[in-house]
């Protein structure tokens, strides 16, 4: 545990806030371009709840924006770790859809849970860095009183229990903060065949910057703002992961802080799902992607049972 104490010092307070999405696949970029401001990005949201009924109170946030079609993954997100506290509020991030049914079913759900806000663009899997920018907009604007933002896929587990217990204990808030895992030297992808092909036009490097994968990024605000206030004045890039966290970034030149022991791995993950380990062996607040609701809802059952997930 004393390794991790520094990583402890170096996070903010209080008040939270998180942003979960995830990216749909299947239609194409629409772009609308609104209010008159500069750069590649439409204005960030169309929405379906009120900003009034939002940001009353002094509380934390969770933003939390997966695919407008994943209803039963945020059904189990609200079920478990996303659960009412007064610490954290939860809210889902969608893009637009094209399908009038499928419209007045989220509206439906909305007037149901109260936690849905929603773009203005396509929710497209090119479209992946739209939504980033419009979460970092969003936060930036209608959660002054919040401490963080957290941006995870909808396919993961955020262990707030032990999340809360830690981050109540700190007093100091932390500026610069980009927490996340760090990948190293990723090669640019040429062969059509990868879903993630990118031609030398779109990006001529072969290799892409040090940057943050997409399913758990943990910002400060002071981040999130510069990083939205950056991209805007960017070209577009489509791969919101390695635009945002890594060419953005190191533009306004912040380092990235590595979640190290503080991510759950899958073998680890695995053996608490199976019961072949306590959720207690390890102090964690993420897990890796790709995890089934059933998966999700027992991890939450083994941290809440040990009151927290980790000593």
């Amino acid at each position: 545990m004393l390794e991790r104490r520094p990583l402890f010092g170096a996070l903010i307070g209080l008040t939270l806030v998180f942003t979960i999405w995830h990216m749909s696949f299947q239609e194409s970029v629409v772009v609308v371009s609104s209010n008159g401001v500069n750069g590649p990005y439409p204005e960030p949201v169309a929405v379906v709840t009120t900003w009034a009924e939002l940001v009353a109170g002094n509380q934390s946030w969770f933003v939390a924006p997966p695919a407008p079609t994943n209803w039963y993954k945020r059904n189990t997100i609200r079920d478990t770790w996303g659960r009412y506290d007064p610490r954290a509020k939860l809210v889902f991030l969608l893009g637009a859809v094209n399908s009038s049914v499928l419209q007045r079913r989220i509206e439906k759900e909305n007037r149901l849970y109260d936690d849905i806000v929603q773009g203005s663009f396509l929710d497209a899997y090119r479209n992946m860095t739209y939504k980033h920018v419009m979460a970092l907009k969003w936060f930036t604007y209608h959660c002054p009183e919040a401490k963080y933002i957290l941006k995870a896929d909808d396919d993961v587990f955020v262990n707030t229990p032990a999340l809360y217990n830690v981050l109540s204990g700190l007093q100091t808030p932390r500026r610069r903060l980009l927490f996340c895992q760090e990948i190293w030297n990723a090669p640019v992808k040429r062969t059509h065949r990868s879903k993630w092909f990118v031609s030398i036009p779109e990006y001529r490097n072969k290799y892409y910057p040090n940057h943050c994968p997409g399913y758990s990024i943990l910002y400060s605000p002071d981040v999130a703002y510069q990083l939205y206030r950056e991209a805007m004045r960017q070209p577009y890039f489509w791969i919101d992961d390695v635009h945002i966290t890594g060419t953005i970034a190191q533009r306004i030149n912040v380092t990235i802080t590595p979640t190290d022991t503080m991510l759950l791995n899958r073998t680890q993950k695995d053996a608490i799902v199976e019961g072949r380990a306590n959720a207690t062996d390890q102090l964690f607040f993420f897990t890796t992607p790709d995890l089934r609701e059933g998966e999700i809802r027992k991890l939450w059952r083994a941290v809440t049972a040990a009151g927290g997930g980790g000593r």
